[in-house]
């Protein structure tokens, strides 16, 4: 009887972390989704390229991101989060509750992430962005190293350019209902 007990309750637990895994992981795939312009805009276009004009480019010159589906800790990115927050203890002290949780939020995003927003398409593997012409309308973007908790996130964002890649942090705090990038900062280039 006690063995049967403790069966149901070992599936139960397991189930409650299974599910509170996935929720996590949808939380973590929102926040990419709902702030993917903050995150994108500025590195896609660091001329200054304002939404508006990005909306209002022809079919053709649509803006193609291929971003890596899979959203994961990098330990040569988190040597470079170490540097910038030792240059930048102000920052350090306010993100100190990520800085010192160990914990990342790895995960895949999934068939849901939207695959239009705003003036991009959003292709998750090379395969499909060679459908699309390539020409200098084409980024690669990966985002590491992302945590949030509460009213703070942070993220380490890497751009391939013409076989440079740029590397660069951000970091967010929610203001009320809104995520709002307090700093931006080029990490490293290749």
């Amino acid at each position: 009887m006690f063995k049967c007990f403790f069966k149901k309750q070992a599936f139960l637990f397991l189930l409650f972390m299974l599910v509170s895994c996935e929720n996590q992981n949808l939380k973590s795939q929102l926040f990419l989704e709902h702030n993917f312009l903050k995150i994108i805009d500025a590195e896609a276009h660091p001329e200054g390229f304002t939404q508006r004009k990005i909306t209002k480019l022809k079919k053709s010159e649509k803006t193609i991101i291929q971003l890596d589906p899979k959203i994961a800790y990098n330990e040569d990115a988190d040597e470079l989060l170490v540097d910038f927050f030792d240059k930048n203890p102000f920052y350090k002290d306010q993100f100190k509750d990520l800085i010192y949780d160990i914990s990342y939020n790895e995960f895949s995003i999934d068939h849901k992430f939207a695959k239009q927003i705003g003036g991009y398409s959003i292709h998750f593997n090379s395969s499909r962005a060679t459908d699309e012409p390539r020409d200098k309308n084409t980024e690669r973007f990966a985002v590491k190293n992302f945590k949030s908790f509460d009213n703070k996130a942070m993220l380490v964002l890497s751009k391939t350019e013409n076989k440079h890649i740029i590397v660069s942090v951000l970091l967010f705090v929610k203001n009320k209902s809104k995520w709002a990038i307090v700093k931006r900062e080029i990490l490293a280039k290749t």
